[in-house]
This record gives C-alpha cells, structure tokens and sequence, in this order.
C-alpha cells in the first residue's frame, strides 16, 4: 500500500464528513487527539454521531477512494 497516498485519501474522504480535513499531523496526534478534532469539527449532519463512526466511515471511505485510484493505475 502506498501510504502516502493512503493518507491523501484520508484527507480528502474527512472533508465529506468534518468542516476540516485532517491535518498534516494526523498520524502524530494520539487517537484521544484525533477523536477530539473529529469531535470538534463534525459537519452540521454528523454532529450527533460519536466520533469512532464517523472516523470510521472516513476509512471506509478513504479506503474505497484509494483502490478505485489504484485501479485506475493498472
């Protein structure tokens, strides 16, 4: 896996659900840090949604964004 790509992915897939992408940082933060900037940043029709789902559907979603790019490379 690409990570670094990967990681774009993420970014790009947690603007769907917060009011700011990921930062730069995202993988120093702890994950008590990176819940609370999702907490912090939820989009007006994820606010009453814990954290931990949101953050998950942002992998899902970064995950699925990724393979459709690599599938594109073959």
């Amino acid at each position: 896996m690409n990570d670094k790509l990967y990681f774009q992915c993420l970014q790009l897939c947690s603007g769907h659900y917060l009011c700011a992408n990921y930062p730069h940082n995202w993988e120093d933060l702890t994950e008590e840090e990176q819940l609370e900037f999702i907490a912090d940043n939820l989009w007006e029709p994820m606010e009453n949604e814990l954290p931990e789902l949101v953050r998950g559907a942002i992998e899902s979603a970064a995950q699925v964004t990724y393979n459709f790019i690599e599938d594109l490379n073959k």
